[in-house]
C-alpha cells in the first residue's frame, strides 16, 4: 500500500513537471514576429486572411507614411537595416538586391508567375523580389467610333499614318493629349524611347552609364527624338492641351468625336461607370513597323526577404516568410494586397488575365511586347525633363532643347546625391530622428520647445502629420531629409502659445489623431538646459496637432519651410552624433 501511494505520487509528479515543462514549451514556441514597413498602406484585411492561412506566422507592422517612401525604402536597404519582409515600389539596385536579400527563384512558389513578370525582376537569372498587382498603360483609342468608321485598328506607326487622312476627313479630332502633368510629359518620350532604344541591350547600357555621368544624351537619343517629332507633326501628341487639365482633356475624349486619348495612367474601357456607351480600346506604344510595340507596365509593388533570415538561429523566421511569400503567389493573396487598385496579376493563373478587353493585351505582354515604366533611377529628373517635354509638344520648345535638359537634370540630381549637407555618426532611432527634426524646427522658429509627434501603426491607421523614418549612418542630402521630414517638401513651420502645465500634459497624452484613445506619442525638446515650468506660457513647435490644441495654442504660421529648416541645423552641426543630439535638448 506504501509502494503504491508512492508510485501514485511519484507518477503525479512527473506527469505535473511534464505539463509545466509542456507550457513552458508552449510559450517559448511562439514564433517571432516578421516585420514588414507599411509606406502608406493598410494591411489590416490581409493580416486578417493570412493569420486564417497561417495562425502561427506573426506579423509586426512598422509604420511609414512619410513624404518619400521611394527613397526612404532605398535607403533602408542600402543601410543593412531592412525590415525581414522587404517591399518597394521600384526594384532597387541589382548591387543592392544581391548584398541584402534572398534569391527566391529555386522556391516552388516563384513558379507560379508569369514568365513576362519575372523577367522584369531577373538578375542574371536570381529574382529577389517577386511583383504583385500591376496596371499596363497605352495609347485609348475609342473602339466604337473605329467600328462605325470601318477602322482598323493600326499595328504600327505606318499603319497608324495612313489612317490620319482617313480620320481628319471624317471630321473626328485625331488625339486628345493630357498635358497637365509633368510626368506624363516624361513618360510620353521615355514611353516611345522603348520602342525605339531603350529596351536594346544597347539601350539599357546607356541608361547606366548615363546616370552615372559617363555618356550624354545627345547621340544616343537622336533616333526617339527624330520619331516623337513625327507623332507631333501629325497631331498624335496633340499640343493644343498644353495648359489644360487632364479632366479637359478626358471630358473631350469622352464627348465621342475623338480617335485616341494619351495620358500618363490608366482608364476603364467604357465611356461611362456602367459600361453604358462607347468601348474603348488600348493599343500599345508603337514603333514604326510594329516590330517592338511596348505595352507600359506599373507595377505596385515589389516583395523580397531579408538575406538575414537565411542566417543561423532564424530558421522559424525563415520558415515564416516563406510561407508568407508562397500567400502572396496566389490569387487570394494577391488581390489581398493592400492599395490593390491595378488591373492585373502577375500570376500565371489569375482570373482576369485571360478575360475582356485585356486577353489580347496579356499575350502581347507575354510574348515579349511590354516595359517597366521608366521612374527608378530618374525620380529627380523627371520634373525638368517632363517640362520641357511638354513645351515641345506644344511648340514652344525642340528635341534639341530636351537633350540638353536631359543631360542638365543627370548633372544637378548626381551632384545633388553626391552633395552632403552633415555626416550621422551612427544609426539614430525613430525618437532620436524626431528629437534631431525637434531640436531644429524650435531653433528656426525661435520657440522654447517643440512637440513632434511620431509615425505609428495602429490596426491600419497611421500618422501622417509626425516622424515616420529613421536617420541611418552616413552622408545626408535633401533626398535623404525629404524621407524623415514631418512637413514634406514645402510645408512650414507652426507655432503655439501653451503653459508648461499644458505641454507636459501633451507629451505624456499624446496626439490622439483618431480620437479614438489610441495616441501617437510626443517626442519633447526644451531648447537649452532650463526646463519647463508649469505656469509659465512658451512658444512651441507642434507637429501633429488637434483642433482643440490649435485653438487654445493660437497657431502661427512662422512661414519657414521645415525642409530648409532641417538642412541649415544639419550644415550647422556638420557631424552628428547620438551623445549629440541628447545633449543639446536636455
Amino acid at each position: 500500500m506504501k509502494i503504491t501511494k508512492f508510485v501514485t505520487l511519484f507518477i503525479i509528479s512527473v506527469f505535473v513537471f511534464l505539463m509545466l515543462n509542456a507550457c513552458g514549451d508552449g510559450s517559448e514556441s511562439v514564433h517571432e514576429p516578421l516585420t514588414i514597413i507599411t509606406a502608406h498602406k493598410d494591411y489590416t484585411e490581409f493580416e486578417k486572411e493570412f493569420k486564417k492561412a497561417y495562425p502561427e506566422v506573426n506579423l509586426k507592422f512598422i509604420s511609414y507614411s512619410g513624404h518619400n517612401s521611394t527613397s526612404y525604402l532605398h535607403r533602408i536597404l542600402e543601410a543593412g537595416q531592412a525590415p525581414d519582409i522587404y517591399t518597394s515600389n521600384v526594384l532597387p539596385d541589382a548591387e543592392l538586391q544581391k548584398k541584402y536579400l534572398i534569391d527566391l527563384s529555386g522556391y516552388d512558389f516563384s513558379t507560379k508567375y508569369a514568365v513576362s513578370r519575372l523577367n522584369e525582376c531577373s538578375i542574371n537569372g536570381a529574382i529577389y523580389m517577386l511583383p504583385c498587382n500591376y496596371s499596363v498603360m497605352g495609347i485609348y483609342y475609342n473602339k466604337t467610333l473605329f467600328e462605325d468608321h470601318g477602322w482598323s485598328v493600326p499595328t504600327s506607326f505606318y499603319e497608324l499614318e495612313e489612317l490620319l487622312p482617313k480620320i481628319k476627313a471624317a471630321g473626328v479630332d485625331v488625339s486628345a493629349t493630357a498635358m497637365e502633368l509633368t510626368g506624363s510629359g516624361f513618360q510620353y518620350l521615355f514611353n516611345l524611347g522603348d520602342t525605339v532604344f531603350l529596351r536594346t541591350p544597347e539601350g539599357l547600357d546607356w541608361v547606366e552609364q548615363f546616370l552615372n555621368e559617363e555618356v550624354t544624351a545627345d547621340a544616343a537619343w537622336a533616333s526617339t527624338i527624330e520619331y516623337m517629332q513625327k507623332w507631333i507633326d501629325l497631331g498624335i501628341i496633340n499640343g493644343n492641351w498644353y495648359g489644360k487639365t487632364t479632366k479637359e482633356a478626358l471630358s473631350h475624349f469622352q464627348e465621342g468625336n475623338t480617335a485616341l486619348f494619351i495620358h500618363g495612367g490608366i482608364f476603364r474601357f467604357t465611356q461611362n461607370t456602367d459600361g453604358s456607351g462607347d468601348q474603348y480600346g488600348l493599343m500599345p506604344w508603337l514603333s514604326l513597323d510594329g516590330s517592338n510595340n511596348r505595352y507600359i507596365t506599373n507595377t505596385a509593388c515589389y516583395f523580397g526577404l531579408n538575406a538575414d533570415l537565411e542566417k543561423p538561429g532564424n530558421k522559424q523566421k525563415l520558415e515564416d516568410a516563406l510561407k508568407f511569400m508562397a500567400f502572396i503567389s496566389t490569387e487570394k493573396g494577391q488581390r489581398l494586397l493592400p492599395g490593390n487598385r491595378q488591373q492585373l496579376l502577375p500570376l500565371i493563373d489569375s482570373g482576369n488575365a485571360a478575360e475582356g478587353e485585356y486577353r489580347e493585351i496579356i499575350n502581347m505582354l507575354n510574348a515579349g511586347y511590354s516595359a517597366p515604366i521608366t521612374y527608378a533611377g530618374w525620380e529627380d529628373m523627371v520634373v525638368p525633363i517632363g517640362a520641357e517635354c511638354l513645351k515641345w509638344y506644344a511648340g514652344k520648345s525642340t528635341g534639341e532643347q530636351v537633350i540638353a535638359a536631359m543631360n542638365r537634370a543627370v548633372h544637378d540630381s548626381n551632384e545633388n546625391k553626391t552633395g552632403s549637407c552633415a555626416d550621422i555618426m551612427e544609426d539614430l532611432t525613430l525618437e532620436e530622428t524626431a528629437r534631431l527634426v525637434g531640436h531644429a524646427f524650435a531653433e528656426a522658429a525661435q520657440a522654447d520647445c517643440s512637440l513632434i509627434s511620431l509615425g505609428d501603426y495602429h490596426e491600419g491607421k497611421e500618422n501622417d502629420f509626425g516622424v515616420n523614418g529613421r536617420l541611418f549612418k552616413g552622408s545626408v542630402n535633401d533626398v535623404i531629409i525629404s524621407t524623415v521630414n514631418p512637413l514634406g517638401w514645402v510645408d512650414t513651420i507652426k507655432t503655439f502659445t501653451l503653459t508648461g502645465a499644458e505641454i507636459k500634459q501633451l507629451a505624456d497624452k499624446g496626439f490622439d489623431l483618431y480620437d479614438d484613445g489610441n495616441p501617437f506619442p510626443y517626442v519633447l525638446t526644451v531648447t537649452g538646459d532650463t526646463g519647463i515650468d508649469d505656469s509659465r506660457k512658451y512658444t512651441v513647435v507642434i507637429c501633429g496637432y488637434t483642433d482643440e490644441v490649435k485653438n487654445k495654442g493660437e497657431m502661427q504660421d512662422t512661414k519657414l519651410c521645415g525642409m530648409d529648416a532641417l538642412r541649415d541645423y544639419l550644415t550647422e552641426q556638420g557631424v552628428v552624433t547620438k551623445a549629440k543630439i541628447l545633449g543639446a535638448n536636455k
